[in-house]
């Protein structure tokens, strides 16, 4: 293209003319005044068709001495780098996924399998132990009857145990009440001696402040906004309201375009 000023190709002064008009290359298509002719374009630079052509239109509107660089990075980076990239991240989860369905479709399988196994099992048992002849049933019923009483000896002896342990708690307690008053009265002052040395005027003073009616409003409202502000965040509208926001956010963004208004 052919220019006034600037990189532009300058019309030689043998009776040509620069006018305007020119939509640009590929009827207007190709150029990055707007937000989606741009990302047109960078897609058609990633696909690696006719990328130098964009690259020598790019050098003729504004010279040559750094378009390339964003050209070639555009190149390795994003047709080289990321366009494998992405065919590769796709390809592992669609793999994934049919070997997913695969295992699910063959668990249900095995599952199905083993439930009619277990069905016919329980009915052949059922069949067996209505068959049986009534002194093997006996002899079952003696055998019961004895782990039966073994159970309840066990019983026994855990509960001979809890007594014992409970007797032992017991006379803990009656020698702890059977110490001198003047031990417990000492271990006693020494206790609040020591939590007289650590507590000072400043814990007596936050302990006023604390047990005040300003301070228990002042909590009880703290724990209320708190509560209401946890529910707003978490609540789906607001979740939305954020989407909504980026959203427009994007598309002011994205609105800029060539020889737009001021407003």
């Amino acid at each position: 293209p052919c220019a006034f000023s600037g990189n532009g190709r300058q019309c030689a002064a043998n009776g040509t003319e620069c006018r305007s008009g020119w939509v640009g290359p590929n009827g207007g298509i190709t150029n990055f005044d707007n937000f989606a002719f741009a990302m047109l374009t960078v897609f058609q630079c990633i696909t690696m068709e006719g990328w130098t052509d964009v690259l020598y239109w790019v050098n003729d509107a504004i010279g040559w001495e750094w378009p390339w660089v964003y050209f070639v990075s555009l190149i390795i980076l994003g047709s080289f780098f990321v366009l494998n990239l992405v065919l590769g991240v796709l390809s592992g989860e669609f793999s994934k996924e049919r070997e997913k369905a695969k295992a699910r479709g063959d668990f249900q399988k095995l599952r199905e399998k083993q439930q009619l196994e277990e069905d016919l099992k329980g009915y052949l048992d059922w069949i067996t132990q209505a068959e049986d002849i009534d002194p093997e049933n006996e002899e079952e019923g003696g055998e019961e009857g004895k782990r039966n009483r073994v159970t309840v000896a066990d019983l026994l002896r855990e509960d001979k145990k809890k007594r014992k342990f409970c007797c032992f708690r017991q006379r803990r307690a009656e020698d702890h009440a059977s110490m001198p008053t003047s031990e417990t009265e000492s271990v006693n002052t020494e206790n609040v001696s020591g939590e007289g040395e650590t507590q000072g005027c400043c814990g007596s003073l936050c302990q006023a402040i604390s047990k005040s009616k300003l301070s228990r409003r002042w909590r009880r409202w703290n724990r209320f906004n708190r509560r209401r502000c946890r529910a707003a965040v978490k609540s789906v509208t607001f979740y939305w309201l954020v989407i909504v926001l980026v959203f427009l956010n994007t598309l002011t963004i994205s609105s800029e375009h060539y020889n737009q208004p001021d407003w």
